[in-house]
């Protein structure tokens, strides 16, 4: 078999310059959980609305799926650049990367929602 190399092309090429590079901070907010089959848009707006309550600069991303046993999961996080934010928004990312420095050597939980739906 042969490897064909595709002009100008890397399997290994970020397409987006912030992505990996420590520019676009991500830290994940709520975890939702259905434990009898997917979750519907009506549960998927109100955890996200409750999601977004928690988020430094109202930027969020979500990931959704359903696993082999028809579980619904959701997870959200939250988004952001820390050269775009305000002078406080900036003081409470650094204090929350400051407590996470401490608290993530002594097992003290790092603060993620987590929700069930039966």
């Amino acid at each position: 078999m042969e490897i064909e190399v595709i002009k100008g092309c890397t399997l290994d090429e970020v397409k987006d310059p912030t992505w990996g590079t420590g520019v676009m901070q991500k830290r994940l907010v709520l975890v939702g959980v259905k434990l009898s089959g997917a979750i519907t848009e009506e549960e998927r707006c109100s955890l996200l609305e409750e999601a977004w309550r928690r988020t430094t600069d109202n930027g969020t991303r979500s990931l959704q799926g359903t696993d082999e046993q028809g579980r619904g999961l959701l997870l959200v996080f939250d988004m952001y650049v820390v050269e775009q934010l305000s002078v406080f928004k900036r003081l409470r990312h650094a204090l929350r990367m400051f407590k996470a420095a401490i608290t993530g050597n002594v097992n003290v939980s790092s603060g993620v929602r987590v929700v069930v739906i039966k």
